[in-house]
């Protein structure tokens, strides 16, 4: 859960937390440096904002609609199928 320096303290100070941690973020070219070396990054050390939008890439799909591996061509013309 990501949220902003200033509403951290206010839960703090209106009683809603005991504390709060303000860590920097993680610099793209340290993240990088340690994958290009083999290391593995536990996933909550890489939580990147802002985070990608997958609705606008979701489609609602009919009853008994086969879906192909290659949903969209190059052209960009849908392949669903009934």
């Amino acid at each position: 859960m990501s949220i902003s320096p200033q509403r951290a303290v206010s839960l703090v100070d209106e009683g809603f937390a005991d504390a709060t941690f303000l860590v920097n973020d993680p610099l793209p070219e340290h993240i990088i440096e340690i994958a290009e070396s083999g290391e593995t990054i536990s996933s909550k050390c890489i939580y990147l904002t802002p985070k990608p939008l997958v609705g606008p890439i979701l489609a609602r799909i009919a009853p008994n609609t086969l879906v192909e591996d290659n949903l969209f061509s190059s052209s960009g013309k849908n392949k669903l199928k009934k």
